[in-house]
């Protein structure tokens, strides 16, 4: 009895791992040519257990921060969603590019439908709007480990995101808010590409802005590096979204091993 017992056991907690974070639908969408004080996106998503992370790249052009005055989908507001982490480069002067990270805990506005995603900016400025939906995320913690990192102002290349802690299962995301329609990415080192956008502005290039989102999986620090055609200047949004159901780490607890160990004296 005690070894069928044990057996039973140790197949069900060692092998009981939370279900893995998994990609519902991303996209992304810019507000044109012409600077203007939204961005609207036609984002589908649906499932339980579903994240909407959202992220906002900015051309800035004065010594003021643009923010989010807005966000809306589907009856859900700004009000309701949580900002992750934002940065904006230079830190003072003349600003260049503004990223945001924001997420929603949508439920029933996941209805797998088309609704609008709407950033609302406090001026008018050339955006990119990004989005990724995602299932299988903890409800509870959703995200945690959110890191920024930038160009300081000088135009370098590459450009990586900072090091986000991850565990089997968990997924990393990095958002990136590019100087310039003329520079693109030319590779992503340990990452896939989930959305991408250019404002087309071109008079000149150096006005506009491209905004990207990148994933990555592994298991402890992960950086996703954006490889440039060339030199520009940046800034990054990085965070680390976690799986529904128990990591690798908590699975293996101490009261896992308690519980085997007795089974083991009884069984010798």
């Amino acid at each position: 009895m005690y070894r069928f017992i044990f057996c039973f056991l140790f197949l069900f907690l060692h092998s009981s791992a939370w279900a893995a974070v998994a990609i519902d639908q991303s996209g992304a969408t810019d507000n044109g040519a012409a600077q203007a004080g939204t961005v609207t996106h036609s984002f589908t998503c649906a499932n339980s257990n579903t994240l909407l992370l959202v992220g906002v790249s900015i051309r800035e052009t004065t010594t003021t921060v643009t923010t989010l005055t807005d966000l809306t989908y589907n009856g859900l507001a700004i009000a309701d969603a949580t900002l992750v982490t934002s940065f904006t480069t230079p830190t003072s002067g003349t600003r260049i590019v503004t990223v945001y990270l924001y997420y929603f805990k949508p439920g029933a506005a996941c209805n797998g439908s088309a609704n609008n995603l709407v950033a609302s900016l406090s001026v008018d400025k050339l955006a990119v709007l990004g989005a990724l939906s995602l299932t299988g995320v903890d409800q509870t913690t959703p995200v945690d480990g959110a890191i920024t990192t930038h160009s300081a102002g000088t135009p370098t290349d590459p450009a990586p995101c900072g090091s986000v802690t991850t565990e089997t299962g968990d997924l990393v995301l990095c958002a990136i808010a590019l100087r310039n329609s003329g520079v693109t990415v030319s590779a992503i080192n340990n990452g896939t590409q989930t959305w991408q956008d250019v404002t087309t502005d071109n008079t000149p290039a150096s006005d506009d802005v491209r905004g990207l989102g990148a994933t990555t999986t592994g298991t402890g620090g992960q950086v996703i590096e954006y490889n440039l055609s060339t030199t520009a200047e940046w800034a990054t949004a990085a965070v680390n979204i976690n799986a529904s159901v128990a990591s690798t780490k908590k699975r293996q607890s101490p009261i896992y091993y308690n519980l085997l160990d007795t089974l083991l004296r009884r069984l010798s």
